[in-house]
Protein backbone atom coordinates (compact mmCIF):
# COMPACT_ATOMS: atom_id res chain seq x y z
CA UNK A 1 0.00 0.00 0.00
CA UNK A 2 1.29 3.72 -0.70
CA UNK A 3 1.94 6.15 1.88
CA UNK A 4 -0.87 8.12 0.90
CA UNK A 5 -3.32 5.05 1.18
CA UNK A 6 -1.96 3.25 4.48
CA UNK A 7 -2.05 7.41 6.50
CA UNK A 8 -5.57 7.64 5.03
CA UNK A 9 -6.54 3.86 6.44
CA UNK A 10 -5.13 4.49 9.99
CA UNK A 11 -6.28 8.32 10.59
CA UNK A 12 -9.16 7.81 12.18
CA UNK A 13 -7.06 5.61 14.98
CA UNK A 14 -4.27 7.82 15.21
CA UNK A 15 -3.74 10.26 18.33
CA UNK A 16 -4.51 14.27 17.78
CA UNK A 17 -0.50 14.69 17.59
CA UNK A 18 0.15 12.01 15.02
CA UNK A 19 -2.56 13.48 12.85
CA UNK A 20 -0.54 16.21 12.87
CA UNK A 21 2.39 14.86 11.03
CA UNK A 22 -0.02 12.66 9.03
CA UNK A 23 -1.66 15.63 7.54
CA UNK A 24 1.51 17.36 6.88
CA UNK A 25 2.94 14.12 5.44
CA UNK A 26 0.15 14.05 3.00
CA UNK A 27 0.03 18.10 1.81
CA UNK A 28 4.01 17.94 1.17
CA UNK A 29 4.95 14.42 -0.09
CA UNK A 30 7.79 16.30 -2.76
CA UNK A 31 9.59 16.71 0.58
CA UNK A 32 8.79 13.99 1.81
CA UNK A 33 10.24 12.02 -0.83
CA UNK A 34 13.39 14.50 -1.19
CA UNK A 35 14.38 16.15 2.12
CA UNK A 36 16.35 14.49 5.51
CA UNK A 37 14.28 13.71 8.22
CA UNK A 38 15.41 16.36 10.42
CA UNK A 39 14.57 19.16 7.83
CA UNK A 40 11.24 17.55 7.73
CA UNK A 41 11.29 18.00 11.20
CA UNK A 42 11.97 21.82 10.85
CA UNK A 43 10.15 22.68 8.43
CA UNK A 44 6.58 20.72 9.73
CA UNK A 45 7.21 21.98 12.83
CA UNK A 46 7.03 18.54 14.32
CA UNK A 47 9.84 16.52 16.09
CA UNK A 48 11.42 14.06 14.63
CA UNK A 49 10.03 11.27 16.52
CA UNK A 50 6.76 11.93 15.69
CA UNK A 51 7.48 10.94 11.97
CA UNK A 52 9.41 7.74 13.17
CA UNK A 53 6.22 6.91 15.21
CA UNK A 54 3.92 7.98 12.53
CA UNK A 55 5.98 4.93 9.83
CA UNK A 56 6.08 2.40 13.12
CA UNK A 57 2.15 3.12 13.59
CA UNK A 58 1.69 2.48 9.58
CA UNK A 59 3.84 -1.12 9.82
CA UNK A 60 7.63 0.22 9.27
CA UNK A 61 10.45 -0.65 11.02
CA UNK A 62 11.29 3.09 10.87
CA UNK A 63 10.90 6.41 8.63
CA UNK A 64 12.97 4.82 5.88
CA UNK A 65 10.26 2.61 5.05
CA UNK A 66 7.86 5.11 4.75
CA UNK A 67 9.62 7.74 2.61
CA UNK A 68 10.30 4.91 0.06
CA UNK A 69 6.59 4.15 -0.41
CA UNK A 70 6.08 8.04 -0.94
CA UNK A 71 5.74 9.20 -4.52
Amino acid sequence: MAAEAAIRASYDAMSPALRLTARWVLANPGQVATRPLHELARLSGQSAASFIRLAKRLGHPGWAGLRKRSP
